[in-house]
C-alpha cells in the first residue's frame, strides 16, 4: 500500500536534507491520519528507497 502518490514522494526532501531548518521554517508535505485513532502524521522528509519518512506526530482530542 502506497500511503503518498509519485508526485508528492518527488517533491518532499531527502531524510536529512532540511536537519539545519528551524522548526518554525519546516514545511509540511502531507498529513497522515487514522481516522479510527487520535493520531496524525506530518511528513517533512522522505527516503523513496527505505520508505521512512521523517515529520511530526500530533495526538489529539486527550483534553476534549
Amino acid at each position: 500500500m502506497y500511503l503518498l502518490p509519485q508526485g508528492i514522494t518527488d517533491s518532499v526532501p531527502l531524510l536529512y536534507a532540511t536537519e539545519e531548518t528551524a522548526i518554525a521554517d519546516k514545511m509540511v508535505y502531507a498529513k497522515l491520519f487514522d481516522p479510527f485513532s487520535q493520531w496524525t502524521w506530518y511528513v517533512c522528509e522522505y527516503d523513496q528507497k527505505e520508505r521512512l519518512r521523517f515529520g511530526y506526530v500530533a495526538q489529539s482530542g486527550l483534553n476534549d
